[in-house]
């Protein structure tokens, strides 16, 4: 729109610009280009205004983002886009358009994030721009650079050309495509990987082909390949991006797209995530573009809606610092209360106040997954930080999230590497830096996402005692599996929580061996059961194919096991983790079994192989999680293996200096469309790293009635493994366990438990 000045109109606005001492002409330095919320210009006497699009801006004039974004188009044209509780000023600025090589620019940057592609200035006449900090001086040897300063630590990520960061402690040249970081005291250096100030700066990005209100997204290259397709970049933050709307298909009843999400509501599973629901988006109401309006769901073939924030002109719930991307946005919710819906599960409803936030994300579900192909190749995806909301806490601190790195080894047993930084204002740094975290998802569950609990991820930091605070992490993969969509939360000592949502974006795919290595040297420990032998652990030399199947196996007494040479045993559900241990079995054929053949048409042997801990044995109390093993066998009399079963859960607690330890862990048998939920304890002794439970407890459970199993016998054997003691193997045999109809001759299988961590055994 084009304001048109009345006579009178025009003659106050001259006296009011006098008499503010602006020579319009000279100390002019640009126009608002785009401003978003309640942005104050304040000049040197403290007087201020409220700045709106089309607002000139003046040398002399410190700008204040608040909780609002800027975007000014300088006189030579220069962009510079502010974000949210930045402090910017415009020291000083000079610029003839007859005499461009006479421009200069100073401006100070006091706090907060700015991104910005320079103008005639910095390509005329370099040495007369620069950007002071509180830590540094920004010069510029190119034209498109982002930067974030809080809690004294300067980060500033080059888009193209040089930037030269320097302070009297040293100076940097830094490239496009670097990141750097820079604290007081200390010289410029190059910031950890995953740190990229773009993400940081939450920033629309640049537009300079014109005054228009949206802006063009930048993009992120992904170098690497994506096994056989080249990966699509994704977008960073965009305000011109907005998801599409789902529909139902009246054929499936499935939404399309289909989207994964994520918040810290609690789902009636125990999880934070939500997979397979239709998400709605807004179109109309500008200064909450692209925030997620609706989610809807599939149950018993009506769609039912899961949450809808309703008009928050009306007293629905607002949306905060929503960031849009090529197939995923995060965003937060507050000062409202949902219109309808169930997503809260506690009490079907979300009411925020003015000062609380909740953070969501929502993605297009992945639609592939990728796990270890035929020559035992896993493949390792590494994810860093793209964009992430307030880190808030519910004492009402604020921070961001300076850090995000995570990596995704996927295969049946999925392993996830996180290293996360989160800079609170009045609460400090916390850190979360852990390795080889074991997922319990098998196949194509995984693009269900996951979610680390408590016990599996820690953060250190102030408000965390020496055993560090507890952290959950809800993932879930989201656009082919270029992106993660995440939820967090620390959960600090004193009661309090820090939380927020971030997107990460793919950085590069490659292939990791993951084949637990052959040998001949007799130094892997092997478990093997059947319904028909038993349970047995040996001392083994084992070799594998290519592709990771069990090709020979010698035990101590030289003895053989392999597959015969003639109707050989199907070996499946092959599976090897991380270079230390592989699990699988062999049905249907014959098996050469210490020497002797075994016909396996009605049974089935389990094995599990790997490393064991020889030495440097903890002496604390530590507890594991069951995370996956092979799919238990379940053998009936007369009826072969026509029952299903799967794992359920499972832990196992081991006071390593007593050496006792206890074990439980269930099952679901699937009988004639009913399910036996079966649950067995116990407590066993160690000896050596090598575990033994002779006299499990079994109940079971079928419509409701419970059932303690007096005649049945469980018993179960295994041994640590690791070079760190990382995880506990473990077969089974349960016998005589009654079912919906009948009782089962045996219910065996194989299991690892996995990602330790301290814990009380109960004597």
């Amino acid at each position: 729109m084009i304001a048109i000045f009345q006579p009178r109109q025009f003659l106050a606005f001259m006296v009011s610009c006098l008499s503010a001492g602006y020579s319009i002409a000279a100390d002019m330095a640009g126009r608002v280009n785009f401003v978003s919320g309640k942005v104050q210009a304040i000049e040197a006497d403290g007087s201020e205004r409220t700045l709106n699009k089309g607002d000139l801006v003046y040398r002399g004039e410190r700008l204040d983002t608040g909780n609002g974004r800027l975007q000014i188009r300088f006189t030579d044209g220069s962009i510079v886009s502010l974000q949210p509780d930045t402090s910017f000023k415009v020291d000083d600025y000079q610029f003839d358009k007859s005499k461009p090589e006479q421009g200069r620019v100073q401006f100070n940057f006091l706090r907060g994030g700015f991104r910005t592609v320079t103008g005639a200035i910095g390509k005329v006449n370099r040495a007369n721009y620069t950007v002071r900090s509180p830590v540094a001086t920004i010069g510029i040897r190119g034209t498109g650079y982002a930067t974030t300063l809080h809690n004294g630590l300067l980060t500033l990520t080059v888009d193209k050309g040089i930037v030269n960061l320097s302070n009297p402690f040293g100076s940097s040249n830094v490239n496009a495509g670097q990141t750097f970081q820079v604290e007081a005291g200390q010289a410029p250096k190059f910031a950890p990987a995953g740190v990229n100030a773009a993400a940081l700066a939450q920033s629309p990005t640049l537009n300079t082909e014109g005054d228009n209100e949206t802006d063009t997204p930048s993009q992120i290259h992904i170098p690497l390949a994506l096994l056989e397709g080249e990966i699509n970049p994704l977008t960073l933050p965009n305000n011109n991006i907005i998801l599409t709307d789902s529909f139902y298909a009246p054929q499936s009843g499935t939404p399309e797209p289909n989207y994964s999400f994520a918040s810290r509501f609690l789902q009636s599973d125990n999880k934070l995530l939500i997979t397979n629901v239709g998400g709605f988006f807004e179109r109309q109401n500008s200064s909450e573009l692209g925030s997620l309006n609706q989610l809807t769901v599939t149950r018993n073939n009506t769609i039912n809606t899961l949450f809808n924030r309703g008009n928050s002109q009306l007293g629905g719930l607002h949306t905060n610092n929503v960031q849009s991307f090529s197939g995923l946005s995060i965003g937060e919710w507050h000062n409202g209360t949902a219109s309808i819906g169930t997503l809260d599960t506690s009490d079907n409803t979300i009411s925020l106040a003015n000062n609380e936030f909740e953070p969501y994300a929502i993605g297009r579900a992945a639609s592939a997954v990728l796990g270890m192909d035929s020559q035992g190749q896993g493949i390792t995806l590494n994810y860093s930080l793209m964009g992430a909301t307030p880190a808030r806490s519910t004492a009402g601190d604020t921070g961001t999230v300076s850090q995000f790195n995570l990596a995704l080894t996927l295969s049946a047993v999925a392993l996830v590497d996180v290293d996360m930084t989160v800079r609170m204002q009045q609460t400090g740094t916390y850190r979360i830096n852990q390795q080889n975290i074991a997922i319990n998802n098998q196949g194509s569950n995984l693009l269900t996402g996951f979610q680390l609990e408590n016990t599996e991820l820690i953060a250190e930091g102030q408000a965390c005692i020496s055993s560090g605070c507890p952290v959950t992490l809800a993932v879930f993969l989201a656009e082919q599996l270029k992106a993660l969509g995440v939820i967090y939360n620390i959960n600090l000592n004193n009661g309090q929580q820090i939380g927020g949502a971030l997107a990460g974006g793919l950085t590069n795919a490659s292939s990791e061996n993951v084949l637990l290595p052959n040998t001949n040297t007799g130094d892997y420990k092997a478990l093997f059961v059947s319904a028909t032998r038993g349970q047995q652990q040996e001392q083994m030399s084992v070799s594998f194919a290519s592709n990771g199947a069990w090709q020979q196996g010698v035990d101590s007494d030289n003895k053989l096991y392999q597959a015969a040479s003639t109707n050989p045993a199907n070996n499946t559900e092959i599976t090897h983790i991380n270079r230390q241990l592989s699990w699988g079995k062999w049905a249907e054929g014959e098996l050469i079994y210490e020497d002797s053949t075994l016909n396996l048409d009605a049974d089935s042997v389990h094995y599990l192989v790997g490393i064991p801990t020889t030495a440097n044995f903890p002496t604390t109390q530590l507890s594991y999680n069951l995370v996956g093993g092979t799919t238990p066998s379940v053998i009936i009399a007369n009826a072969g293996s026509n029952s299903t079963a799967s794992l359920s859960y499972g832990a196992i607690d081991i006071d390593f200096g007593r050496q006792t330890t206890g074990l439980s862990f269930g099952l679901n048998v699937q009988e004639n469309n009913q399910v036996a939920q079966v649950d067995v304890s116990g407590n066993g002794s160690l000896n050596a790293g090598n575990l033994s439970f002779n006299d499990l407890f079994i109940g079971t459970t079928v419509n409701n009635n419970q059932t303690f199993c007096g005649n049945c016998q469980g018993s179960a054997q295994g041994f640590v493994m690791g070079t760190n003691a990382d995880g506990v193997a473990l077969s089974y045999q349960l016998t005589g366990v009654p079912l919906v109809q009948q009782s089962a001759d045996s219910i065996h299988g194989v299991m690892l438990f996995a990602n330790p961590h301290p814990t009380p055994v109960q004597p």
